[in-house]
């Protein structure tokens, strides 16, 4: 079941659940076979969406939203990682 809480409950330990599937998506980045501009176009915003999230953990800056700096939902950040915006933001509400 997934948890509504702000990201602001986040422990370090908690980081650590979002930053090991993280890396690990990073790392198993590779460049698409197709040379079609759109498909290299989206792998490469998808692959600086997940650099920055892996930044954003680092810098403890993660679960937060860049728009209002409120907080993440974790049931947001469960279902994408690399959110930089709540929900509220990220619909226009705000």
């Amino acid at each position: 079941m997934t948890t509504t809480h702000p990201a602001s409950s986040l422990a370090p330990d908690g980081l650590a659940t979002f930053e090991r599937p993280l890396r690990a998506m990073f790392d198993d980045r590779i460049e698409p076979i197709c040379s079609d501009e759109g498909t290299l176009a989206r792998h490469r915003v998808q692959t600086r969406e997940l650099e920055d999230a892996l930044e954003r953990v680092v810098f403890g800056t993660f679960g937060r939203c860049t728009t209002c700096d409120g907080f993440v939902a974790l049931s947001r950040l469960e279902v994408v990682p690399t959110a930089r915006t709540c929900r509220a933001c990220a619909t226009g509400q705000r």
